[in-house]
């Protein structure tokens, strides 16, 4: 059910509005596709990241203290609960600029991985069964997303960060649109400076395949079918 409504939300924002680059720099490619006037707004950042080892991802998704530190402007990320290795919910808070007041946010996360590209898709949008707003904080009213590792060549990867939300309560328009430029740009270069650092460790055991070519390829291990809601990294016209 997630899924199907992820990629509803995706791809009615993308048949509604025209991706536009709005800036390039340091190898980050960022896009915007809504309206300026429009409350509801999408962006998406796309980078080449090189990674030592891929199957440490499935660590690093299980390590919120690291996620927070390089999803721009995200403070705290808790986890409320887990179904199963790949799906749980979780609680986010953002920091944002004065005056704007901090947001929170109750979200899904489902996770997957297609066994024929190896890509690693994270998925994600507003729960259904949200806890309350943190006191001090506006709960954003929609957020829904995917995050994709798209394996090359050893050590690279493209790595596709997209997302559609709605930030609820008062953001002027020419800061929301600040705003939205900079999250996919400072959250994947921040990603490229930290993704090889060593992480905490995790008594989960790793739930994603090596491509062949990588350390620890082709070895046999469990794979999960990957949900087609999120784009493959390219280009957006």
């Amino acid at each position: 059910m997630m899924s199907v409504l992820c990629v509803l939300a995706l791809n009615v924002q993308a048949s509604t509005g025209r991706w536009t680059l709005v800036t390039q720099r340091e190898g980050v490619r960022v896009y915007m596709a809504h309206d300026d006037d429009a409350r509801i707004k999408t962006f998406r950042g796309e980078a080449r990241i090189a990674l030592d080892d891929f199957s440490a991802l499935s660590a690093q998704l299980d390590d919120y203290v690291f996620m927070a530190s390089w999803l721009h402007m995200v403070s705290d990320i808790a986890e409320i609960s887990r179904d199963d290795p790949l799906r749980r919910q979780l609680h986010v808070s953002t920091r944002l600029p004065w005056p704007v007041q901090n947001r929170d946010i109750t979200l899904e996360m489902a996770v997957s991985q297609d066994p024929q590209s190896y890509a690693v898709d994270v998925l994600f949008r507003q729960s259904p069964t949200p806890l309350p707003a943190r006191e001090g904080y506006v709960r954003m009213p929609f957020m829904n997303g995917c995050i994709r590792f798209y394996p090359l060549a050893p050590p690279d990867m493209t790595v596709t960060y997209q997302v559609t939300l709605d930030p609820g309560g008062y953001v002027p328009a020419w800061l929301a649109n600040l705003l939205l430029r900079d999250i996919p740009y400072f959250s994947l270069r921040r990603l490229g400076r930290v993704v090889n650092q060593p992480l905490r460790e995790t008594a989960r055991p790793a739930y994603f395949r090596a491509p062949p070519g990588w350390p620890g390829g082709g070895e046999r291990s469990t794979t999960f079918s990957a949900s087609r809601d999120c784009p493959a990294p390219s280009i957006p016209r």
